[in-house]
């Protein structure tokens, strides 16, 4: 039995193990608002996974989520640290691998920038980076209308702030109407819901309260109508931002000294965000500070006690925001006050002083020390790249010299092959040279053969007409005989082959561009020989006068001009 969960929880490890990038990437962005410390433990752990060394979009994508759960949960220079890093594994992936393919920055860490200066007042730059955001998102691809249009309604939102707070209320409202055409296009609910919570927060700026409510309004019926559906989760999207419509409106009362009607509806989105426990704490303090303007000192001091028991001092108290932590302790000195209970309230003065003064030495919560994040950032990206770069140089001249010395050592066996070949190529050349010469001889041998037996056959065929003792008709009988054994085509075929033999091509040369006699070619051939009229009649067993004949019939088919020598051309071909 003890093997056995050995053995399952080995095979889980691996598993666990064995999950993609892009699946613990889909989880970090699940968990970013809900659960940032799960999100990061999910981001840590593609990190850890062996396909994290590798450049690849999942990669960027894994730094991206990781510097944005960071930044979401203010810390802003480990979030740097990884936006960075994500913009580095951008800029050296190949266009071809990017998910999106016509940027030319990553809007999103563009947008986080710009938040970084939107928080400290600075507008300017902060619309800067904005408006660079803007130019990107419109180069995404239609298929990916989806997150361009989540990320033009995320800055254009932001821009809107900046209107407002510059004193321009139309032209924050113009941003917030088309933000929400744009999530009416979409229709996703919960995103529909957070336009009316921007409409409502605009409207009560202004003491709208008439319009606020019509907002208000609006989500709660997108709210309760996606409640109806089976698919709809306790823990989902809709929930949050229906809590957070309502925590804004409640908000206002609370400033309002409306404390009983704010009471209530913080109670109300509470309920809808027990699911997200980093919100739980700021809710919370709402809920003491409504108590507190209500005289209910008592119940005020145990909320803000368990506040401080059950969430600021558990392990995720890192994620919850420092102003929360603060106004906590703050309301329950109040508290204490209020009830008399002085020992308590020194009690939590240090508590005061210590996180009031983490707020203040943060060195990352200044504008300067931002632009110094920034720029220490892109100069260690300088510095990464020249390392890359000096890397690659490294790497292309070991690649360079490795190339020449294969190269070289190509060149050498190459050399040594030329030279074994041209060997072969002599060896085969004499060879053939010899081989060659030898059929010359056969075929000249061939040939002084036939002219000593023609010459031979002709003066005894001379002879026979001086015996006077034979009959006429044997000598007649013989001679003809003899001349037929003279002109006998099996000589001059075994003459044919050897020719051949030597003079592979000369025929076919001959026979492509002229009209010839098998006469003509047998006469060519003895030319091409170098043989004379005299010698050629007598391989014939013609006259010279028909050796003479045949020859000036021969240059009229070749087309030989009269300045022409027929000897000279034949053995040009």
């Amino acid at each position: 039995m003890n093997r056995f969960f050995v053995l399952m929880f080995v095979i889980g490890l691996q598993l666990l193990h064995s999950q993609s990038i892009s699946s613990l990437n889909d989880s970090i962005r699940k968990y970013t608002i809900k659960d940032p410390e799960k999100a990061l433990d999910f981001g840590y752990r593609a990190i850890s996974t062996s396909d994290f060394n590798k450049l690849s979009w999942d990669v960027y994508d894994t730094n991206y989520l990781i510097g944005q759960t960071l930044y979401y949960i203010n810390f802003e220079k480990e979030s740097f640290d990884y936006l960075f890093q994500a913009l580095r594994v951008f800029e050296s992936l190949p266009v071809e691998q990017r998910l999106f393919k016509k940027i030319t920055k990553p809007p999103w860490i563009l947008v986080t920038l710009g938040n970084s200066y939107l928080n400290y007042g600075d507008f300017e730059r902060a619309r800067n980076f904005y408006f660079e955001a803007i130019e990107n998102f419109e180069l995404y691809e239609e298929m990916h209308n989806e997150d361009k249009f989540f990320g033009l309604n995320t800055v254009e939102g932001n821009l809107a702030m900046i209107s407002y707070t510059l004193g321009d209320f139309e032209e924050s409202l113009q941003y917030y109407k088309k933000i929400l055409t744009r999530r009416q296009l979409i229709d996703k609910p919960s995103d529909i819901i957070k336009s009316y919570t921007q409409f409502i927060n605009l409207y009560l700026l202004q003491d709208n309260t008439e319009e606020a409510l019509t907002y208000l309004d609006l989500s709660k019926s997108v709210f309760e109508k996606e409640s109806l559906e089976p698919s709809f989760s306790s823990d989902s999207e809709i929930q949050l931002n229906y809590s957070e419509a309502i925590s804004t409106y409640a908000d206002y009362l609370k400033n309002k000294q409306r404390f009983s009607k704010s009471l209530a509806m913080f109670m109300q989105a509470k309920t809808l965000a027990k699911s997200f426990i980093n919100e739980i704490p700021g809710l919370n303090v709402s809920i003491a500070e409504c108590h507190i303007g209500l005289k209910n000192f008592t119940l005020a001091k145990s909320i803000l006690e368990n506040n401080i028991g059950s969430i600021f001092n558990r392990h995720s108290e890192q994620f919850i925001k420092g102003d929360s932590r603060i106004r906590n302790f703050q309301l329950l000195a109040d508290t204490y006050q209020n009830l008399g209970e002085f020992d308590q309230l020194l009690s939590i003065k240090d508590s005061i002083i210590y996180y009031s003064k983490q707020s203040q030495i943060d060195p990352y919560k200044s504008l300067d020390n931002v632009e110094n994040i920034i720029l220490l950032s892109e100069k260690q990206a300088e510095i990464n790249e020249s390392e890359i770069r000096y890397n690659r140089a490294q790497l292309l001249f070991s690649g360079f010299a490795l190339i020449l010395i294969l190269l070289v050592v190509i060149l050498r066996i190459n050399n040594h092959l030329q030279r074994e070949r041209s060997t072969r190529l002599e060896l085969e050349r004499n060879r053939m040279e010899e081989e060659l010469n030898a059929k010359k001889r056969e075929l000249f041998s061939k040939t002084n053969f036939i002219i000593q037996r023609n010459e031979y056959l002709q003066n005894f065929r001379k002879s026979l007409g001086d015996d006077k003792e034979l009959p006429a008709t044997c000598v007649n009988r013989m001679k003809r005989e003899i001349s037929s054994l003279i002109n006998s085509e099996s000589a001059y075929s075994e003459f044919d082959k050897k020719f051949v033999e030597v003079f592979p091509d000369f025929y076919k040369k001959l026979n492509e561009n002229y009209k010839l006699s098998k006469v003509d070619l047998r006469l060519i051939a003895y030319i091409k020989m170098n043989k004379s009229n005299n010698e050629i009649a007598q391989i014939s067993g013609i006259s010279l006068r028909t050796v003479q004949s045949q020859r000036y019939r021969l240059a009229k088919k070749l087309s030989l001009d009269k300045k022409q020598d027929l000897n000279a051309f034949i053995f040009s071909i």
